[in-house]
């Protein structure tokens, strides 16, 4: 089997793929830095209500508050946390599902945050689990006539908890000029090897490709000569980070 060296398309674009803060430099998960840096010390001045929510999917845990980041750590660590007061954790989430990034022996974790309260007491349990990119994976015809692909896509998550798979082995019929969309096939959190043929010609490999906050895979492209691309994209995004004042670092 025959490896190509292929051309990715790396496009910038001014949305995110969750709705968020946007500068001049892209990050993607694997990007961590210290937490220091983002003036994200206890204040003991500040309540759960002083921070500002994060409008992000996901969260770094070494970006957190220091109040938030305790509950955090209580509830990996013991299962779960509970207190009577007002969670602080609760307060900085915006959106639902909101996943907690941690790294945990080399290897990127996500934990789902489910909170719960009873009216005396509110409990935080962190469920690891595999967030979602909210892409898609199409095929993309630009050539003038019929062609069938044959399209395998091995999906490996980043960390061991879960267990790699093949997401999709099958053959497709794309009319002239035309793109379909694969269903049921939203694209988790992880790396994707993929393997690709058009017409019984030899197959093209690539990955593996990542797909996380601010990076994924943007899909197949086969040109009027049969040459299959694989393109990627990346977003300039900036990570929630809380500055001192309980304000989003932007």
């Amino acid at each position: 089997m025959k490896r190509r060296v292929l051309l990715a398309f790396m496009t910038t674009i001014t949305g995110g793929l969750v709705a968020g803060c946007i500068d001049n430099s892209t990050t993607t998960d694997n990007e961590e830095t210290d937490s220091s840096t983002t003036d994200s010390k206890k204040n003991e001045s500040l309540t759960p209500s002083d921070y500002e929510e994060c409008p992000l999917s996901v969260i770094r845990e070494n970006h957190l508050p220091s109040e938030a980041a305790e509950e955090v750590t209580k509830a990996l660590e013991d299962g779960s946390y509970e207190t009577s007061e007002q969670l602080y954790l609760e307060e900085i989430l915006g959106v639902d599902p909101t996943f907690i990034q941690s790294i945990v022996d080399d290897q990127r974790r996500y934990y789902r945050a489910e909170i719960d309260s009873d009216g005396e007491k509110t409990t935080l349990v962190l469920e690891e689990g595999l967030p979602t990119n909210d892409t898609t994976v199409d095929i993309h015809n630009q050539s003038h006539s019929e062609l069938t692909l044959s399209l395998n896509i091995l999906y490996e998550p980043f960390s061991d908890t879960f267990e790699p798979k093949t997401i999709v082995d099958d053959g497709f019929e794309v009319d002239a000029r035309d793109s379909i969309t694969l269903d049921d096939h939203d694209l988790r959190y992880g790396e994707y090897k993929l393997e690709a043929t058009v017409d019984s010609a030899e197959t093209v490999e690539d990955g593996p490709v990542s797909v996380e906050m601010a990076r994924g895979f943007d899909g197949i492209y086969i040109d009027e000569d049969r040459n299959i691309k694989f393109g990627e994209y990346t977003h300039d995004m900036v990570p929630c980070a809380w500055k001192s004042d309980g304000q989003l670092d932007r």
